[in-house]
């Protein structure tokens, strides 16, 4: 991985350009927020929305295009917005990492890293985040709250061991001591990797007057491209990652753990070996991140489906960290107070 140590770094735009299918950069603000997309999401709207609804701050939003064409659809509505569009396929990692780099380029004093699903539910939630981070030298990083957390009479800021990963906001200055996503990772793991550098050298926090939401639960964490980078990437954190403290990799290793023995459970309970096949092909991945093994990846057995009404029979609670049943129904939440139910599936 390469690490930002200098005060200038080249272009981005030259470094990456075999990369880079197309680009806008116009700079208005000293924030910049950045946000990686793929496929076109009604939440990305919501999402856009809800930042340009912020009151007392002005940003700068980058879409990262990962080569879906979402950017097209994202300007009809919100013209103002700087987008780079990428030729493949680089994955939240690839996104925030040259996202990353490009605020550097530009000068940003303030940079965030958000997913495309996040909604802010407060019009302030920028400007608290920045009035803490604000505060002291010696935070590198903050975020907002899950509109579900239970947090009761608490307004202050609350000190943490890593901001939540689908929304960070920082400072230049601090990716360019601490450095920025590894590229490889593509998917899961590099947000736990920048969080985790972040706090060898700041303290992080996170904001209750910043309230967002986010959906709890996506079907595809059952799916093995899920399960495979989700061990790769906890692997590589435990055993390669650079900088990282060795709490920090012992925290990694114990998440792999119990994804590797989720994962080898749902084997036995469905007798599908493609588990047990996605294992070892993370186990490997994680030795070698630059090799691609997308296309080893088997399908699954069973699969959730979405259903368009509330099942007769009764429905599970469905986190990422469930075991499914067989002949189950489940729910989750993909919007704001609302739940979804879901059917559980065997391929075709």
């Amino acid at each position: 991985m390469l690490i930002i140590k200098h005060k200038t770094m080249e272009n981005p735009f030259v470094k990456y350009s075999s990369l880079i299918k197309k680009k806008r950069m116009i700079k208005k603000s000293n924030i910049q927020i950045i946000i990686p997309t793929y496929k076109p999401k009604k939440d990305t709207f919501a999402c856009l929305e809800s930042i340009y609804k912020q009151k007392e701050i002005k940003v700068d939003v980058l879409i990262i295009d990962n080569g879906g064409e979402v950017y097209k659809q994202l300007l009809e509505k919100f013209s103002q917005l700087n987008y780079v569009v990428l030729n493949k396929n680089t994955g939240s990692a690839g996104g925030f990492r040259i996202g990353g780099e490009i605020g550097i380029y530009y000068e940003y004093r303030y940079v965030a890293f958000s997913d495309d699903e996040v909604i802010f539910m407060n019009l302030t939630s920028l400007r608290d985040m920045k009035k803490v981070l604000d505060s002291s030298d010696k935070i590198g990083a903050v975020g907002p709250i899950h509109i579900n957390e239970k947090v009761l009479n608490i307004s202050k800021p609350i000190k943490v061991s890593g901001v939540v990963s689908i929304c960070l906001f920082t400072k230049t200055s601090v990716i360019k001591k601490t450095g920025l996503n590894n590229l490889h990772l593509f998917w899961l793991g590099d947000d736990v990797e920048i969080t985790s550098k972040i706090a060898n050298h700041y303290d992080q926090y996170i904001i209750p007057t910043a309230k967002y939401f986010h959906p709890t639960y996506n079907a595809v964490r059952f799916g093995n491209i899920y399960t495979y980078f989700a061990l790769r990437g906890l692997l590589y954190l435990a055993l390669f990652a650079p900088q990282l403290r060795l709490n920090q990799r012992t925290h990694a290793f114990y998440y792999f753990l119990l994804k590797l023995g989720s994962s080898v459970m749902m084997s036995f309970i469905y007798f599908d070996i493609t588990y047990i096949y996605t294992i070892i092909l993370a186990i490997i991945g994680s030795f070698h991140l630059q090799w691609d093994f997308r296309k080893y990846i088997l399908n699954n057995k069973y699969y959730l489906a979405p259903l368009n009404k509330k099942p007769k029979k009764s429905s599970l609670y469905l986190s990422s960290t469930s075991v499914l049943r067989k002949n189950k129904y489940y729910y989750c939440f993909l919007s704001y107070k609302n739940k979804h139910y879901l059917e559980l599936r065997r391929s075709k």
